[in-house]
């Protein structure tokens, strides 16, 4: 059986050919959108090269967490006493399917010594969808931000998305 052979049997045979087309968008990179920074103040002595650990789940509109352990970033920042904030670099966040996505943003606790660990808990929430084109993107004025300080308290609108360790 060869291409030519195909022509001729369809020509004498009625022969249907069902043509099947996957329309699939380009993923949007939700990690764009964790801006996140992290604050280091001590009391006069300089403290240099602390770096400090962070960890985005997936979760809903609560605040509870997804059990979906694919859908965990993490974020890392090495940073200076007394040099301000400083961005947090997160890893790659790849969505491909749109809806609204909710993500708790925390501070994994370290162990250096002496170091006041921020227990604040971050949800941001954001919705993504398909501009038709093969491109998902971030639906505008979707991207909001709640803060509670710990898990005992209710979310506020949270303007400031800084983490703040005290030495």
């Amino acid at each position: 059986f060869t291409p030519a052979n195909f022509a001729t049997i369809v020509e004498n045979s009625s022969v249907s050919v069902k043509v099947t087309n996957n329309y699939v968008p380009d993923a949007y990179d939700a990690s764009t959108l964790f801006t996140f920074t992290k604050t280091l103040t001590s009391n006069g002595i300089a403290l240099t090269n602390k770096t400090f650990e962070f960890v985005a789940h997936l979760a809903d509109e609560n605040g509870e967490l997804s059990h979906n352990r694919e859908s965990v970033m993490h974020g890392r920042v090495t940073v200076n006493s007394g040099i301000g904030a400083v961005a947090i670099d997160f890893d790659e966040l790849k969505l491909s399917q749109t809806g609204t996505y909710y993500y708790l943003v925390t501070e994994a606790v370290g162990s250096d010594g002496g170091i006041y660990y921020d227990s604040t808990e971050f949800l941001i929430s954001f919705e993504v969808y398909d501009d038709g084109s093969g491109q998902l993107k971030l639906k505008e004025n979707t991207v909001a931000l709640k803060a509670r300080a710990n898990v005992d308290q209710d979310w506020t609108a949270a303007a400031d998305w800084n983490f703040e360790n005290i030495y």
